[in-house]
């Protein structure tokens, strides 16, 4: 198991080499890794990591890292949502024999899992972004 570590501060002796963060992908979560060591920072599963000092940043940075951690952490708890009542709706039709009700159920269901896979997509576009303009404030 590892620990979190936490971002580097932002002096002259943090080169690029050796704090750019980058996003490394996992079959059940992905990992925000610093450095060319790719020392695991976070890991980011259903839950957006808190990473405090990333998110109080004034700057771009911590201005995506925010929209990030709303945006990944309500997303993933719409799709269960959605996935959930899509169960439901199927468990209505089939057990009730209440087509009407039941494809309604499932047709939300759906809705609802779409929007949140769009609102998860969305936080991973900024978590990018978020870490491009770390990145960029890193000496070369």
């Amino acid at each position: 198991m590892w620990a979190p570590s936490p971002l580097a501060a932002q002096d002259s002796t943090c080169s690029y080499d050796r704090c750019a963060l980058a996003l490394h992908r996992g079959f059940w979560s992905s990992y925000l890794v610093r450095g060319d060591g790719v020392t695991r920072v976070a890991r980011i599963g259903f839950r957006a990591p808190t990473l405090a000092d990333f998110a109080a940043r004034q700057d771009s940075a911590g201005f995506y890292f925010r929209q990030f951690r709303a945006q990944h952490t309500s997303g993933n708890w719409l799709q269960l949502l959605g996935a959930l009542t899509a169960v439901a709706g199927q468990v209505v039709v089939y057990e009730s024999r209440q087509d009407v009700v039941g494809t309604g159920i499932l047709l939300v269901g759906y809705g609802v899992l779409f929007t949140g896979g769009e609102r998860t997509r969305r936080g991973a576009n900024s978590l990018q972004r978020a870490i491009w303009y770390y990145n960029r404030t890193l000496a070369r």
